[in-house]
């Protein structure tokens, strides 16, 4: 069924169903359920090789990090990768670190992305800091955060 959007201005949406689809459709086109709602930190979700990065910070740095690939700096890198973080062998927490980068000499580095700094973001790099000695393959594994700030080109600075 095609829909012809009537209205541009903001307004009630009433919904009727879809034959063809049982999907609840305004007149105006939207889906019920499908609107967008504001993320909670304002970041822009980004889309990279058919993969959804929480921010284009995080999207940006895994088309650098495709860039290594390609020059073959790098052996390859994963992202998004389940970390079981446990003390005393009891389960505390997972950890979602944004990248594992293979190196390669052979060295796993483990990346974090930041563009906030939250206190629960803190609290779990402090307990994968603890407890990244049972993550670690090759003794010269090591974790680093790259804080939006900091990461890129340098800026021009303009005299007034």
């Amino acid at each position: 069924m095609t829909y012809i959007k009537k209205y541009t201005g903001a307004h009630h949406h009433r919904f009727f169903i879809d034959a063809n689809t049982g999907d609840y459709v305004c007149l105006c086109g939207a889906v019920k359920g499908s609107e967008k709602k504001e993320l909670k930190y304002h970041n822009k979700t980004q889309k990279h090789n058919g993969h959804h990065y929480d921010s284009m910070f995080e999207a940006e740095y895994a088309q650098a990090l495709d860039y290594s690939l390609k020059n073959k700096t790098i052996e390859k890198w994963d992202r998004q990768v389940k970390l079981d973080l446990k003390i005393n062998g009891i389960h505390i927490t997972n950890y979602f670190i944004d990248f594992i980068v293979y190196h390669n000499d052979g060295t796993r580095e483990f990346v974090e992305v930041k563009g906030m700094e939250l206190p629960l973001w803190k609290l779990k790099w402090k307990i994968l800091e603890a407890t990244f000695e049972e993550f670690k393959e090759d003794p010269d594994d090591f974790m680093t955060v790259i804080k939006q700030k900091s990461w890129g080109p340098p800026k021009k600075r303009f005299k007034k």
